[in-house]
């Protein structure tokens, strides 16, 4: 891993890209 993304390891983060995740995966169910 690079420093970088070590650094951008934050709950903050993680929430956003979670929130992100779900949504992308929300989108796909409702495709289908």
């Amino acid at each position: 891993l690079e420093t970088d993304e070590l650094l951008e390891i934050t709950p903050e983060n993680l929430r956003i890209r979670k929130k992100i995740l779900d949504s992308r995966l929300r989108m796909r169910a409702n495709r289908k």
